[in-house]
C-alpha cells in the first residue's frame, strides 16, 4: 500500500485498477507465509486459525475460515470487491504511518489524501527491494514475495523511477521467475500457495485493466 501511494498522498489512475487485487493477494500471501493457510487440491484451506495480530489480515483469515474452500483466484476476486485497501489505510493511520488530510476542490468537492507521517516503514521496504533487485542481494521469503507482487501488480516503475535501476530490477525479476531462487526463498511449506497467489493476482490484474479499458472506450 505504501508503495502505491504517491508523494502527494494519492494513487495514480493506473495503479487504482490493480490496487485491490494486489492488496487481496498480499493478504493471502502473508497468511501463507505465516502458515495460516495452505493450498490443498488447488483450493485454500485454513491450517491455523489463530490470529496474527494484524487487523486486516485477521479479518481475511476469519472470512476464509467461515466460507467454503475456494481457489486463490476466486478468493482474490471476492476479497477485492470489498476494497481491502481501505482497511489497510485505516490501519496505517492508526499506527501513525499515514496522516489523513482533508480539503475541498474548488470549494465544493471533498478530497482526502494520505500523507506519510512516518517515512520509516516505506523507506525500509524500498531499501529491501533495492538490495534484492538492483544490487542482487540475497532473498528472504517476505522480500521474494513482495518483489514478485510488485511485478504482478506492475508497480516496478513506481518503485524504481530511475531508468537504469528499473531495467536492472526487471532483469532480476525475470531471473527469479525462470530459476529456482524464488522457490528456494519461499521454502517448501508455502511455495505452492504463494506461487498460486501470484498467478491469480497477475490474472486478476489483467482482467481488471482490460475491463476498465473497455468501459472507458464504450463511454
Amino acid at each position: 500500500m505504501l508503495l502505491a501511494i504517491t508523494e502527494k498522498g494519492d494513487v495514480s489512475t493506473s495503479t487504482w485498477l490493480r490496487l485491490d487485487n494486489g492488496v487481496a493477494g498480499a493478504h493471502l500471501m502473508d497468511l501463507a507465509l505465516a502458515e495460516r493457510v495452505r493450498l490443498e487440491d488447488d483450493v485454500l484451506v485454513v491450517a491455523d486459525g489463530r490470529p496474527t495480530g494484524d487487523g486486516p489480515l485477521d479479518a481475511t483469515l476469519s472470512e476464509i475460515a467461515g466460507d467454503e474452500p475456494r481457489s486463490p483466484k476466486d478468493w482474490i476476486a471476492r476479497l477485492a470487491k470489498a476494497e481491502p485497501h481501505k482497511a489497510v489505510v485505516a490501519s496505517l493511520r492508526e499506527q501513525g504511518v499515514l496522516r489523513e488530510e482533508r480539503s475541498k476542490v474548488f470549494g465544493i468537492f471533498n478530497r482526502s489524501r494520505d500523507l506519510e507521517a512516518d517515512p520509516g516503514p516505506e523507506r525500509e521496504v524500498r531499501e529491501r527491494l533495492h538490495a534484492a533487485l538492483v544490487e542482487g542481494g540475497a532473498l528472504d521469503a517476505r522480500t521474494a514475495s513482495l518483489a514478485s507482487l510488485v511485478s504482478a501488480t506492475e508497480l516496478v516503475g513506481e518503485v524504481f523511477p530511475d531508468k537504469e535501476e528499473r531495467k536492472a530490477a526487471k532483469r532480476r525479476l525475470d531471473e527469479l521467475k525462470e530459476g529456482d531462487e524464488l522457490r528456494d526463498a519461499l521454502g517448501a511449506a508455502n511455495q505452492a500457495a504463494v506461487e498460486a497467489m501470484l498467478v491469480a493476482v497477475t490474472l486478476m490484474v489483467s482482467v481488471s485493466v482490460t475491463t476498465s479499458a473497455a468501459v472507458i472506450a464504450n463511454n
